[in-house]
């Protein structure tokens, strides 16, 4: 089966998220983590994002990881910041601290 025919068109478009949707298989967010990494080591970089207007600025910040074969979705970078900036400031996530909870009750 070809992208087109699993999205019911034969559009580049389609062929496109057929293989960003179904053969990412999990790159999306090592990715995401190149990416930030790249960033911190590039000052242009950082002074490119900081000019994005904060309303777009997941958007463009994905754009821009795609612009340097670095392919995630805005919500995955968003997510992928999170976590790398929670194992710094060693925070724990609400899942981690929910799967935590859920263990104590668990012997109680």
């Amino acid at each position: 089966m070809t992208a087109g025919q699993a999205f019911g068109s034969r559009s580049p478009f389609s062929d496109f998220l057929f293989r960003r949707i179904v053969l990412s298989g999990g790159m999306s967010e090592e990715h995401a983590r190149q990416f930030i990494a790249v960033v911190e080591q590039d000052p242009a970089l950082q002074q490119k994002i900081q000019s994005f207007d904060p309303a777009t600025s997941t958007i463009d910040i994905a754009k821009l990881g795609a612009e340097h074969g670095l392919h995630f979705s805005p919500a995955e970078f968003s997510e992928t910041l999170n976590a790398v900036l929670n194992a710094r400031t060693g925070e724990i996530t609400d899942e981690a601290l929910g799967s935590v909870a859920g263990s104590r009750e668990a012997f109680l």
